[in-house]
Parts: C-alpha cells; sequence; structure tokens
C-alpha cells in the first residue's frame, strides 16, 4: 500500500482501521501516556510482560530494529506470540512512510483530476514538475540555486517535495490561484511563484518574515534575469525553471489565521490583499531592478508588505508595515476575527472571486485543522494540500478541536488523545532506527535523563514535563554526576550530590538497555497514534463530502512528517 484513499468504496476500510487503532492505543495507554524520563521513578520496567522482557533483553540494539521496521527480522530469538502480535499490529496499523516516486505521484493526482482535463496533457505538462530528489554535501541539488539560499537542507528538500504536489494539483483542478498558510520566510511561495508559474499569496503570521521574504524575492528575481541575459548572449535557450514572461512575484501578507476565523473574514483578507497589493507579472514590474546599495521602503518594492485584521464588526482594516509599531499594532490585533457560524449560512456560497488552492507547509498545530475547516466551508477553495506537524499542540475539547475532528471517530470509545500521546505521534522513528542499527553511544541519554528526574522530583516534587527544555550536549559522554549537576543547574536547584547518591545513579545507568527497550517498545506505537490523527482528518473530508489522500512525500530521515493530505470536493 503506497497510498490512502477515502472516498463511498474506501471509506468502511478506514473506519475499521481506526476503530482497531483506537482499541490498540486505549490497551496500551500506560505506555502511551508514559514518560521515558519517568522509567525509574515510575518502575516501568516491572510493569512490562515477563515474557518480554526475558526476550528483549537478548537482543542487541540493531535487534530491536525488528520491533520498528517491517522489513527487518529477527530469526536467531523466538518471541512470545504476544510480543509478535503487537510488533505486527502496530505496524498493520501504521501508514506507509515510504515516499512515492515521481512517476507514482502523478499517478495518483491524476485520478483526481477534472473531467475536461485531457489525461494525456496532465502527464505530460506533470512529468517536468516531479524531479528526484538529489542531495549532495548537504544540499538538494534538483532545486535551482537561487531556491537554495538561505534554506536549510531539509527544508530545501520538503518546498521542492510540496511544490510538486501542488503544481500537480493546480493541473488537475485546473486552479493556477494558491494561498499559502503559514509561509514563514516564503520559500514555498517563491518556488510555486517563480519554478511552477502559480499565482500565489501567502499569509504569515509574523510580521518580521515579511520584509525578508520581500528580499528573498528579489534575489530570485535578479537571478531570473541574469540567467536570462547570459542565455541571450550565448545565443541558448533559457532553462525552463529560469524565466521572467509570465511569472507573478508572491502576495505577502501579515496575517495571523485563528481556529474561529469565519469564511468571509479569511476571503477578506485574500481578496483585499490582492487588491491592494498587486504586484503584476515580472517583467511589468521588477525591470529595471533597483540598485541593490539603495535603502528602500518595505512597501514601494517587489512585494508590498501589509498587516491585515478583521475587527469584531466585521469590517477591516490595513496596516501597513512602514514601522515597527505598526507591525506590532497588526500584530497584536489580528487574532480579532469574527467568529464562524456552524451552520449552512456560514458557508461561502454567496460569495464571488476566483477559485484558489490552500496549501501550508507543516502547518503548526491547530492551524492544520483550521486549514480543513476553511477548504470545507469556502466554495472558491476547490483543493488542498496540507502538511501537519506539531500534534500535541492540537486543541482537544475544545468547541473546535484540532481532535477529534470527524463525528465517526469522536463516537468510538477511548478515541481521546492525552498530550504525551499527541507528543508521542512527532517522535523521529527512522532516526531512531539508524541510532539502533548503529549502536549510537547516544542510546544512553534517554538513561541519563530518566536517571536525573529522580534527583529533580527529590529537590522540586512539582517539576512539570515539557515546561523547560533539559538538553544537555553530549550527555552520554560526560560522567552521569556531573550531568546531573548541570540538568540540576538548568532548573536553579542545588546540585550538591552526596556519594551514595553518586554511586545509586551508576548503577542505575549500567542499565540504559532497559530504558532502550522501554523506549522502542513506545515507539512503536508513535505510527499508529499519528495515523489516527490524520485518519480523522480524511474521515472528517468524507463527512463533508470531499474525498482526499494521504501520500507520503519526503524522505522520513530527513522530514520525519513526510505526509501530505491532498483533497478535492465531490
Amino acid at each position: 500500500m503506497k497510498s490512502v484513499i477515502c472516498c463511498k468504496d474506501t471509506v468502511a476500510e478506514i473506519r475499521i482501521w481506526l476503530l482497531q487503532a483506537v482499541r490498540l492505543i486505549d490497551q496500551y495507554r500506560w505506555m502511551v501516556d508514559s514518560y521515558v524520563s519517568d522509567f525509574f521513578v515510575d518502575r516501568k520496567w516491572d510493569k512490562l510482560n515477563n515474557s518480554w522482557k526475558a526476550t528483549l533483553e537478548q537482543l542487541q540494539p540493531d535487534e530491536l530494529v525488528s520491533l520498528l521496521d517491517a522489513n527487518k527480522q529477527d530469526s536467531r530469538h523466538v518471541w512470545p506470540l504476544s510480543l509478535l502480535a503487537y510488533k505486527a499490529t502496530t505496524q498493520a496499523l501504521s501508514l506507509p512512510r515510504k515516499p512515492l516516486s515521481a512517476d507514482e505521484l502523478r499517478k495518483r493526482l491524476s485520478t483526481c483530476q477534472s473531467q475536461s482535463t485531457c489525461t494525456s496533457d496532465f502527464q505530460q505538462t506533470s512529468a517536468a514538475g516531479c524531479q528526484k530528489t538529489e542531495i549532495s554535501n548537504g544540499q538538494c541539488l534538483s532545486l535551482d540555486h537561487c531556491y537554495r539560499r538561505h534554506v536549510k537542507p531539509k527544508k530545501q528538500h520538503e518546498i521542492q517535495g510540496l511544490a510538486q504536489v501542488v503544481s500537480l494539483l493546480s493541473i488537475s483542478c485546473q486552479c493556477s490561484r494558491v494561498v499559502d498558510v503559514g509561509a514563514g520566510h516564503g520559500h514555498l511561495s517563491r518556488l510555486l511563484a517563480f519554478g511552477h508559474g502559480l499565482d500565489v499569496t501567502a499569509l504569515e503570521a509574523a510580521s518580521v518574515h515579511a520584509p525578508k521574504a520581500q528580499t528573498f524575492d528579489k534575489e530570485v528575481v535578479k537571478d531570473i534575469f541574469k540567467a536570462e541575459k547570459r542565455s541571450k548572449e550565448k545565443d541558448e535557450e533559457t532553462p525552463s525553471s529560469l524565466t521572467s514572461g509570465d511569472l507573478l512575484v508572491p502576495h505577502h501578507v501579515v496575517c495571523r489565521i485563528e481556529p474561529d476565523i469565519s469564511v468571509q473574514g479569511f476571503l477578506s483578507v485574500i481578496k483585499e490583499s490582492r487588491s491592494i497589493n498587486s504586484p503584476g507579472r515580472i517583467s511589468e514590474q521588477l525591470s529595471p531592478l533597483p540598485h541593490p546599495q539603495q535603502p528602500e521602503p518595505i512597501c514601494q518594492n517587489i512585494v508590498s508588505s501589509f498587516s491585515y485584521y478583521i475587527k469584531t464588526d466585521g469590517s477591516s482594516e490595513v496596516y501597513h508595515s512602514t514601522s515597527s509599531e505598526d507591525k506590532q499594532k497588526a500584530e497584536d490585533q489580528c487574532k480579532a476575527f469574527t467568529k464562524k457560524d456552524d451552520s449552512a449560512s456560514n458557508r461561502s456560497d454567496e460569495c464571488t472571486g476566483d477559485d484558489f488552492m490552500l496549501t501550508g507547509l507543516h502547518a503548526c498545530g491547530d492551524l492544520s485543522s483550521t486549514l480543513l475547516r476553511l477548504f470545507i466551508q469556502c466554495s472558491e477553495c476547490v483543493a488542498l494540500a496540507s502538511v501537519a506537524c506539531c500534534y500535541m499542540k492540537l486543541s482537544c475539547g475544545n468547541p473546535i478541536p484540532g481532535y477529534p475532528m470527524s463525528s465517526i471517530v469522536s463516537s468510538i470509545s477511548g478515541h481521546q488523545m492525552s498530550w504525551e500521546a499527541r507528543e508521542l505521534a512527532c517522535h523521529f522513528v527512522d532516526c531512531y532506527i539508524q541510532r539502533l542499527k548503529g549502536n549510537s553511544p547516544a542510546l544512553r541519554t534517554h538513561c541519563y535523563r530518566a536517571v536525573a528526574q529522580q534527583f529533580i522530583l527529590g529537590k522540586k516534587p512539582n517539576f512539570q514535563h515539557g515546561r523547560i527544555k533539559l538538553t544537555v550536549k553530549n550527555s552520554h559522554q560526560m560522567p552521569v554526576d556531573r550531568y546531573i549537576k548541570e540538568v540540576l543547574k538548568k532548573l536553579g536547584l542545588d546540585d550538591q550530590l552526596s556519594e551514595e547518591q553518586i554511586r545509586k545513579a551508576q548503577v542505575q545507568v549500567n542499565d540504559w538497555k532497559s530504558v532502550v527497550i522501554f523506549y522502542v517498545l513506545r515507539l512503536a506505537l508513535a505510527p499508529v497514534v499519528e495515523s489516527v490523527i490524520l485518519l480523522d482528518r480524511m474521515l472528517y473530508l468524507w463527512e463533508q463530502g470531499a474525498d482526499s489522500y494521504l501520500l507520503a512525500i519526503f524522505d522520513p530521515l530527513l522530514s520525519p512528517r513526510n505526509f501530505v493530505l491532498v483533497a478535492h470536493k465531490r
């Protein structure tokens, strides 16, 4: 199984999948809701099945990989049937993480093309959009250099993968307008606009990112003109990915999207931004380019950046970002959106405007679920391509929950996900597999942290997990007593340890393998929890009249949250 489709023919199967996954998570709730740092405090080892412990203690770290990787088998030991069942069930109820090839991606997205688009045209046009990622010396070489500047290798890989999906989706839906929510510095927006020829509106909550995005846009434009000039001088054909003819500069808008935003409020952001911030085509707007040494006002260059918010009375105001005071004012007030009405009257059927697609690259927490609701409620929005992250930041139990979204999952007993469970879903499974395979000394890190937890709670009984980052660089390479003192200092606690406490800590550190075993058993449930969250979203879309696809598009070793949720309306 390369991908998951939710439509009338598959919804029953997905419902059964979810039911089984929720039951599995509920059965091992004590493990899912645990912290590995409490391993010694709560005596986690004593809670494990004795036959499991007897078997797993015989395994080397690289042999523990078989609990996380279906392709890895342990043929040297006889496993208890219950442990084999645990391994098989966690792997069967997890979404497939292997990324699709370019051909597989084209084939999958071509199934949702509109009837008026010729299949051969789709395949021919999309062939250029799907390129195999080539990583060398930390750089994604299949991306032009101008799109790699200022972008880390992980982000390079991600923007290339998602841009391919959005480009193919634009062909299948015959829609060239894209709204990129949570655009940051505009790396994805730039690639969509300049590299794929799409008309992009980039929404970002942080006003400090807009000036940088504007500067980066200019740099790419300069590269485009330089490439064309060199080609003309050499009488060569300009590379297709770097031509200025019909490309549009992204519209950059400072706007915070809250879960209770109304459809009308969202549409007014887009439409008014386009009427005020109308960059036009590159050939019309960007020639000649301003002198690079000359200081330029934020609002008078390639992208007119402004902050926008909806007032509680439904009217709107625009603040041009000419001062830090205006930026701060806009950021403070942009939360004042009108609340959405769950009734049918909230849908934007009466609104007018061009169709557009919604996308978001690792939209954090509730922002990803908000994109789904906007896609459903807004008739102008014809397609969605959303990559989610930070599941622990999802709202649960609120009037507008980030999880669960579907009525089907809401009706399943035990569907609730704690903060610990949602945080587990964000763990980097594939990276830990590599640590196990290499028997990395860093495997001892979790044991160090679990030992230190006893001293933390002894000095601060009300200590709360996750409030303070307690990372100590190269902790596994230092004596355990020094590590404990470093952690206590970070918390502002007395770091004095008795000789008896140090001796006890040294004995516990030697039991690091037991901590690793518990961590791996718990980690095996992480993809199951993530699958429940993502499949719940697919069912929500289906309940609201939209078919959807879950596609793995990133290398999970580079980008662990590698699923894109693609949807179109029936």
